[in-house]
């Protein structure tokens, strides 16, 4: 089984004698592509977020791990030195956020307004001004409730938590993976906890 690591840095002089910023661990896996694939794919993600969050990564360097079968398992393990962020909580709330985004990023960017029809049981969501195309129109005695919930959690409102959850996974992750997590156990199964109603959640997870 292929892995590869994928850090990133800051800086670039003396940057191979640094602790990296980032740190993630790709492998093979059934239904996925190609453990190298997976790491060009997390290289050019990196630089893109380095831009967008202003990370000031400025290196992302990739290098093969060897992991011995008999130490790290098929998941790999904290003693090895190789503990992977894919393991089976991260690699399947990653997938949540990921399903996520692909959603929102699908969607009308907005922002979304909730606007009323003149009626106290009926409202619209709009896109941005009033006189704009409406997307959803809401009926019955919550009708002025469910448009307002509906335009708070917009796309772009969406995208922005997935980011956010996004590096608390990442930061978690390189933590534990530099030997020391601070106590941070509980993060991971707490940001899990919305998603206990998709297909794969384990009970195990609960906090």
């Amino acid at each position: 089984m292929a892995a590869f690591k994928v850090t990133a840095y800051r800086g670039n002089r003396n940057w191979h004698l640094r602790r990296g910023d980032y740190s993630r661990i790709v492998r093979d896996g059934e239904g996925m592509p190609p453990a190298r694939e997976q790491a060009d794919a997390l290289s050019r993600e990196l630089v893109e977020r380095s831009h967008r969050n202003r990370f000031g990564w400025t290196r992302i360097d990739i290098q093969p791990v060897m992991e011995e079968a008999s130490d790290a398992g098929e998941h790999g393990s904290a003693r090895s030195g190789t503990w992977p962020l894919a393991d089976d909580l991260v690699r399947w709330l990653t997938a949540c956020l990921d399903e996520d985004e692909r959603i929102a990023q699908a969607a009308d960017p907005g922002p979304w307004k909730s606007n009323s029809l003149g009626r106290h049981d009926q409202s619209v969501i709009k896109l941005g001004a009033p006189t704009s195309t409406s997307l959803i129109q809401f009926d019955g005695s919550r009708a002025a409730a469910n448009g307002a919930h509906v335009a708070r959690r917009d796309p772009a409102r969406v995208l922005r938590e997935i980011d956010a959850k996004r590096q608390i996974v990442e930061r978690y992750a390189w933590l534990r993976e530099h030997g020391d997590t601070g106590g941070t156990a509980w993060v991971l199964p707490l940001l899990a906890l919305p998603y206990a109603d998709r297909p794969g959640y384990r009970e195990e997870w609960k906090p």
